[in-house]
């Protein structure tokens, strides 16, 4: 499927150095070593004047970093007419006057925002939020494992696909396959998920700060203190497996399953934790990674799903590419 678009790099920016195009536009494949040999300081505002020059309105910053350094400049980028497209969790999920003012500066200047991969990597998670209100549609409740992380530790604790024998040894192999951060507590601890969380409330019309996010976090209070070592909480972890067993014996007993999920309701309930599903809850059955997300509304009462890989960079990219695109068809490329 072909639609004509003609994509340009112009510009690339790390959180110390950047590489701005002269002539020709710059070769994907040669960013590394551009970056790497590069001489120019990173600076935001010229980043962007160049974007101005070389594109004007069909510019296009595309912020790929968990950073927070440049997200207060967004709203006047936008004001600009350059159009941004995020990955970056932390500018949806900032303050509720940042957010209002990235959406105020796009409705009013037309430059586009759009930010799928910031929930649910390449799921069309908040397209289909928007979409469903858009045509009427009243959302009730939004429910969904967000973490592949956490989707990775649980599917693998309880649950048809069930195979590690503890809390610690699932944290110990998700860290080995790379699917934690360098410090786990920065998963297990739910502030990543309560972000993910917030962005959908938000798209839901709810307005509230993070702090206002219930998290429960899995780290047991003793490891909690920042000072202590990756290798000395990882150590201890096992400590900490007789109390977190007795919640899993529980469930099965009961023929349930324990997720961690984000749920954010009509109602203001916005939380994440740990939560019982029915052994043939589709929750209850994934594999690997995976994500998962159930929209209740008013047209569809049993729940829409939506179901696949939500982490990695594959997906991301996809999803980052799909705003793009989108983007592209609203500049007048073929609707996609």
């Amino acid at each position: 499927m072909s639609l004509d678009v003609d994509l340009k790099l112009i510009a690339v920016m790390s959180s110390s150095k950047m590489v701005l195009a002269s002539e020709e536009a710059l070769a994907p494949n040669d960013v590394p070593s551009l970056l790497e040999n590069a001489h120019e300081k990173a600076d935001y505002d010229m980043f962007v004047n160049h974007l101005i020059k070389r594109g004007g309105r069909h510019s296009v910053l595309i912020d790929c970093s968990a950073s927070d350094a440049f997200i207060s400049k967004f709203p006047h980028t936008l004001s600009s007419g350059v159009n941004i497209v995020v990955a970056n969790k932390k500018c949806l999920a900032g303050s509720t006057s940042l957010y209002d003012a990235i959406r105020q500066a796009s409705r009013q200047s037309g430059a586009h925002f759009f930010g799928e991969s910031t929930c649910g990597a390449g799921l069309p998670v908040l397209h289909m939020l928007k979409e469903l209100q858009l045509t009427g549609d009243v959302v009730e409740s939004v429910e969904g494992i967000l973490s592949g992380t956490l989707s990775f530790i649980f599917n693998g604790l309880i649950g048809p696909n069930a195979r590690f024998a503890s809390f610690s040894q699932a944290v110990a192999e998700a860290k080995a396959l790379g699917y934690t951060e360098p410090d786990p507590r920065d998963d297990l601890g739910g502030v990543d998920v309560a972000r993910k969380c917030l962005i959908l409330a938000r798209h839901m019309g709810l307005t509230m700060e993070l702090e206002q996010v219930q998290v429960e976090s899995l780290v047991p209070s003793p490891l909690q203190d920042s000072t202590l070592s990756v290798d000395h909480v990882l150590s201890k972890l096992p400590d900490f497996d007789e109390s977190f067993n007795s919640k899993l014996e529980s469930a099965r007993s009961r023929s349930m399953t324990i997720r961690y999920v984000a749920e954010a309701r009509r109602d203001g309930t916005v939380r994440c934790g740990l939560k019982e599903y029915p052994l043939a809850h589709s929750f209850s059955n994934l594999q690997g990674s995976a994500n998962v997300i159930s929209f209740n509304t008013v047209r569809y009462p049993n729940s829409l799903v939506i179901q696949g890989a939500g982490a990695g960079a594959e997906v991301t990219a996809a999803g980052v590419l799909g705003d793009i695109l989108r983007l592209a068809s609203h500049l007048g490329s073929r609707s996609i």
